[in-house]
């Protein structure tokens, strides 16, 4: 299970990146889908990890967005949940761009 590694290194990013002080509310995490990760899986992992630091457990909202295809027939782009997608102009291959995204896009706080 990966989404421990990441949930832990995620925590660890947020708690850096906190100013003194605040409370951590919300964290929006993306999340390309070549990452393999499993949502109920990453809060699982997120919140005992917050629990076993002593710390509140924010809210984890995660963005996932499907692949990015484009025609190489007619240039059409577009988003899918699946890889191989067949063009609607009818091509079978479409390129396959991005995906391996993994990024920490906000973390929401409260100050006190």
């Amino acid at each position: 299970m990966h989404e421990l590694s990441i949930a832990s290194s995620l925590y660890d990013q947020v708690k850096r990146h906190t100013p003194p002080g605040a409370v951590v509310q919300r964290v929006q995490v993306l999340i390309g889908p070549m990452q393999a990760i499993e949502p109920d899986s990453l809060r699982f992992t997120w919140e005992a990890i917050c629990l076993d630091e002593g710390a509140a457990v924010p809210e984890l909202v995660l963005d996932q967005p499907g692949w990015k295809l484009t025609c190489p027939e007619c240039d059409r782009c577009w988003q899918s949940q699946e890889m191989y997608v067949a063009c609607d102009c009818g091509c079978a291959t479409p390129r396959v761009e991005g995906g391996a995204e993994l990024q920490l896009l906000s973390i929401d706080v409260e100050n006190p």
